[in-house]
Formats: C-alpha cells, sequence, structure tokens
C-alpha cells in the first residue's frame, strides 16, 4: 500500500508485530547507502515480491582505500584482556570473536542483553570484562540499557556501541566510544586497543 511504502525506510517500522524483526533493517541499510554516497530507492512492491534499486557512485580504483596492511593488524594485541561482545548478528558476532581473539582477547560472547547479563551474573570480580563490545540494537535489551544495568552491578569499564544506524548513536560517558557499520575488523580492534584500560607490562 501507499501508506505503507512511505513508511518502510523509518527506523523501528515494521508490519510483522511483536514477534516479527525490529524494524531496524531497511533503514540500516539505507544510511549505510547514504553514507556511501548513493541511494537505496522502492521500485515496486506486489503480491509477488519487492524490489529495490541500489545506487552507488562509481569509485576509481586508482582511489580506493588500501585494505589495512599486515603490519598495521600485527600492531593490535589486545593480550590479556576480556571482552564482552553482544551482537544477535550469528555472522557479525562469530568473525568478531575469531577476529579479537586471534589479537589474544578472551571473549564472552552473547546473543542478546539478558544473555549477557547472565554471563557477567556468573561471573567473580576478578573477572569481570575489561570492555563490552555492545551493538544498539539488540533483543531482549538494548545495548544502551544493557551498558547502564552493567554498571550498576560493577561493571567499571568502557563500553563501545556499534550501530549501522548511526542516529542511534547514544550519549557517551568519557571512555566510551561508538563504531558505525559496517567497518573492517581491524578497525574494530584498534578501536578496542584505544579503549582498554592500560595494562601492567610483564
Amino acid at each position: 500500500p501507499a501508506d505503507l511504502c512511505e513508511l518502510i525506510f523509518e527506523p523501528f517500522f515494521t508490519t510483522r508485530g511483536a514477534a516479527g524483526g525490529t524494524g531496524i533493517g531497511l533503514a540500516s541499510a539505507r544510511d549505510i547507502i547514504l553514507r556511501h554516497g548513493g541511494d537505496l530507492r522502492l521500485l515496486e512492491s506486489g503480491a509477488e515480491g519487492t524490489t529495490f534499486e541500489i545506487v552507488l557512485p562509481a569509485i576509481d580504483p586508482e582511489e580506493a582505500a588500501d585494505p589495512p596492511s599486515a603490519e598495521e593488524l600485527e600492531d593490535v594485541d589486545l593480550s590479556g584482556s576480556c571482552i564482552l561482545l553482544v551482537e544477535d548478528n550469528e555472522a557479525i558476532r562469530s568473525l568478531a570473536e575469531r577476529y579479537l581473539e586471534g589479537c589474544g582477547a578472551r571473549i564472552l560472547a552473547a546473543e542478546d542483553g539478558r544473555t549477557a547479563l547472565a554471563s557477567f551474573d556468573q561471573l567473580d570480580a576478578d573477572e569481570l570484562p575489561d570492555l563490552v563490545l555492545t551493538d544498539m540494537v539488540i533483543p531482549n535489551l538494548g545495548g544502551r540499557e544493557l551498558i547502564a544495568i552493567l554498571r550498576e552491578r560493577g561493571f567499571p569499564g568502557p563500553a563501545l556501541f556499534i550501530s549501522a544506524y548511526t542516529e542511534l548513536q547514544p550519549e557517551q560517558l568519557p571512555g566510551d566510544a561508538f563504531l558505525a557499520k559496517p567497518f573492517h575488523m581491524a578497525e574494530l580492534a584498534r578501536r578496542v586497543a584505544e579503549l582498554l584500560p592500560a595494562r601492567p607490562a610483564g
């Protein structure tokens, strides 16, 4: 319907009801494309499905950013750190977990806010994470609310919020940060390293 077509790119708009999606998918996709100088357009929608058009600017290969070098990747050392990773997208969560573990970090992974809280509550005082890395839009408790509760329960460290929708960027406390999706895993590791509290040498 025409009235719904005007709303589909609005954050949190969904026709699936309470048990359906979050309503953030199309808004996130369009935000990512707009930040790259393009546009996402609805062409048609009917009983047989919906067609979108993605328009992106052409880029001269000589002007494209080079991927991080092996030397840059090797510079990120997270040895001795513990990170609570909260991400409902299994592919992103698994990739980030493997990458950060490869940098030396110990990862506690959770797919939603309630699972993250349950994992945190099982830790002893000397096992608390050094940093919480959380998506802003996660089931069963959003990232902002999760961090607030964790701090009430004794988490003293910084938080790194991630989201594909930049307008969800929270008001951050000193020491916290926000990283917009999409990002290279090397960039994620560098931001984590910048936020981690200084660890004693040796």
